[in-house]
């Protein structure tokens, strides 16, 4: 189905992004995103498609955030 959505920028962004590490088109990763079950970003570290483990947090995690937490220690 096609349709029209207004995402804020940074929803985009993230959006996009997964979409490129994954190959997947903008719509198939809007779609797993809402029809993910809800708690599926618990946080639980996974490895990816190339081994890389990463994990799933409950909003995204930008630069910033990283430079003040390292800031703190």
């Amino acid at each position: 189905m096609r349709t029209t959505l207004v995402l804020s920028d940074a929803a985009y962004e993230v959006a996009r992004a997964i979409a490129a590490s994954k190959r997947k088109s903008l719509g198939e990763v809007v779609s797993d995103l809402i029809l993910r079950p809800q708690g599926a970003g618990s946080g639980l570290a996974q490895p990816n498609d190339l081994g890389i483990v990463t994990f799933s947090a409950a909003r995204p995690i930008t630069p910033e955030m990283v430079k003040e937490i390292l800031d703190e220690n």
